[in-house]
């Protein structure tokens, strides 16, 4: 990266967090208990009883944060160049948060698969500058792919059924030669999972979320390992340029003190001390060769 770059950050972290506050905002007023209940018929952790959408997005910032930290050490292209591809965008507060950014920026997302949930969802981002690519990315795209400068797959493969190889193999497809592709996990090796086990208990989805989603089931699958998600990646022929591991902590920004307090001392003061039992994984990628390892934070 040069010493330009270095001293001017390619997308700056406070106006981002700013404009993300707002994004979310915005798309929340999309999401009603009616509307969330009908998202949740194939994943009934996502049913309003179970999930806080809003807190979920409102959380994210920290997950986005570690995006931004990504993007502006290991990617090099003028801000007029920066044109991002988000594959799996969901409720779309990122992208959007791209868009009044002024970046060009692309969705992949299928809302047709949300039963008409998500529809005006999706022309209110449309109309805000994003454009939206319906395509199964999971599947082998038709043709020769657009490719991006910035490419970000945000907690999808987890999510996968079958096998990840198809969607990193489009990722990679996507991904500019002097671009740079982003993927996030969550971390199967993460404290919180390895204290349930401790205590005899799964790590994998509440059974009765399972039982009462319809089919096909899109909840969690696979999680992954930091070595894991390096692998997939390298898979594909991309070089691992850095792998991070953090917390983004949902449980510290909700319910009263002692709650959060108890959080913070049983679930995550050892993820300080252990940055590989921490909650999320990301990966950032090159098609470049890496000097020597990857780093990992």
């Amino acid at each position: 990266m040069s010493s330009e770059r270095a001293a001017v950050p390619l997308i700056e972290r406070a106006a981002f967090r700013d404009t993300y506050r707002q994004a979310v905002e915005d798309v929340m007023r999309f999401i009603t208990p009616e509307r969330q209940t009908v998202i949740a018929r194939h994943d009934a952790a996502l049913l309003p009883a179970n999930h806080d959408l809003d807190l979920y997005l409102r959380a994210s910032i920290a997950r986005y944060d570690q995006l931004v930290r990504l993007v502006n050490t290991h990617l090099d292209v003028d801000l007029a160049a920066l044109h991002a591809l988000e594959v799996g965008g969901f409720l779309g507060a990122y992208p959007l948060t791209l868009a009044r950014l002024g970046i060009q920026v692309t969705l992949v997302e299928q809302y047709g698969y949300y039963h008409g949930a998500l529809d005006d969802l999706a022309e209110y981002l449309a109309a805000s500058g994003v454009k939206i690519w319906d395509v199964d990315f999971t599947a082998r795209l038709a043709g020769e792919p657009p490719r991006y400068a910035l490419v970000t797959n945000m907690a999808m493969i987890e999510h996968l059924p079958d096998s990840p190889k198809q969607l990193l193999d489009n990722l990679r497809s996507c991904t500019a030669a002097d671009g740079l592709l982003v993927v996030e996990v969550p971390n199967i090796a993460c404290f919180h999972w390895r204290r349930r086990l401790l205590f005899g208990h799964t790590v994998h989805p509440d059974l009765e979320t399972l039982y009462l989603s319809e089919t096909p089931y899109v909840g969690h699958h696979r999680e992954y390992t930091a070595s894991e998600l390096a692998q997939l990646v390298q898979w594909t022929g991309m070089m691992v340029r850095e792998t991070a591991l953090y917390n983004y902590s949902p449980s510290l920004r909700r319910g009263a003190w002692i709650g959060r307090l108890y959080a913070l001392v049983m679930e995550l003061w050892p993820t300080y001390l252990f940055p590989r039992t921490r909650e999320l994984i990301m990966v950032a990628a090159s098609h470049g060769s890496s000097a020597g390892l990857p780093k990992i934070r």
